[in-house]
C-alpha cells in the first residue's frame, strides 16, 4: 500500500505485546461485549416500560416501582469503586465472564420471581425482583 506520493506507508499502528500486526482481531470478544451491552440496554429500556404493569398485577404499592427502577443505578454507582480495582488486577476475560454470568442470573431471577408470584399466588416477591435488579446493576 502506498501513500498519495507513491511512497510506501510506514506501519503506523503500534504492535501490541505478544501480537503481530498480521494476526486477526478477536472478533468473538468484540461480538460478546457488544451483545452484552445491547442486551443490558434493551433489558433496562424494556423494564422501564413493563415494570409498572407487572407491579400492578402483583398488587404491589406504587413506591415499589420507584425503588425497583432506582436499584440498578444505585448498585452500579456503589459497585464501581469496588469492581474497578478488581478489573484492573485480573484478566478482562475473567471479569467479562463474571459479568455475563451475573447478567444471565439476573434475567433468570427476574423471570422466575414474576412467574412464581403469578403461579402460586404466594407472598409478594419484591425482594427477589429487587435483588435481580441489583444484580443487573452489578453486572453492568
Amino acid at each position: 500500500m502506498s501513500g498519495f506520493d507513491g511512497q510506501p506507508l510506514a506501519n503506523s499502528a503500534p504492535e501490541m505485546e505478544g501480537m503481530s500486526a498480521s494476526q486477526p482481531a478477536n472478533y468473538c470478544g468484540i461480538l460478546a461485549v457488544g451483545s452484552i451491552l445491547f442486551l443490558d440496554f434493551a433489558a433496562t429500556e424494556l423494564g422501564v416500560a413493563f415494570i409498572p404493569e407487572v407491579f400492578s398485577q402483583l398488587q404491589l404499592p406504587d413506591y415499589c416501582n420507584a425503588i425497583q427502577l432506582a436499584a440498578k443505578p444505585a448498585v452500579q454507582v456503589l459497585a464501581t469503586s469496588f469492581v474497578g480495582p478488581i478489573v484492573d488486577c485480573n484478566e478482562a476475560r475473567v471479569c467479562l465472564l463474571a459479568a455475563t454470568t451475573a447478567l444471565a442470573g439476573s434475567t433468570l431471577m427476574y423471570a422466575f420471581g414474576v412467574a412464581a408470584r403469578k403461579s402460586t399466588g404466594g407472598p409478594a416477591t419484591f425482594a427477589v425482583l429487587l435483588t435481580s435488579r441489583g444484580l443487573q446493576g452489578l453486572a453492568s
